[in-house]
């Protein structure tokens, strides 16, 4: 008997009040509520991603829904594949602002 995990994706609701947190517990697995910026992060199985955006853009308290793009990434590099994210600098080498 093998255990088969079954495929999650997030989905980052924006709500209005937080008192309607407890209602998107029937939505799916709320895994973080941010009380200060007014989202919360949901996740639900892979095939029903479609039905439970389609129910929750019904729902009155809901201002934005969008998708987590976490399961498209890469979780590991290739062996002998160099490290696509290159380091980003913002400021030329001895300048750190307008104030010098």
């Amino acid at each position: 008997m093998t255990l088969s995990v079954p495929q999650r994706q997030g989905i980052i609701v924006y709500f209005r009040n937080m008192r309607q947190v407890r209602q998107l517990r029937r939505f799916g697995t709320v895994h973080y509520v941010s009380s200060r910026m007014h989202y919360a992060v949901l996740y639900v199985n892979q095939d029903q991603v479609n039905q439970t955006v389609n129910r929750l853009k019904k729902q009155r308290f809901v201002r934005r829904i969008q998708l987590s793009v976490q399961h498209e990434l890469r979780a590991a590099l290739v062996d002998g594949e160099k490290d696509p994210l290159v380091p980003v600098t913002f400021w030329p080498t001895g300048q750190r602002g307008r104030n010098q």
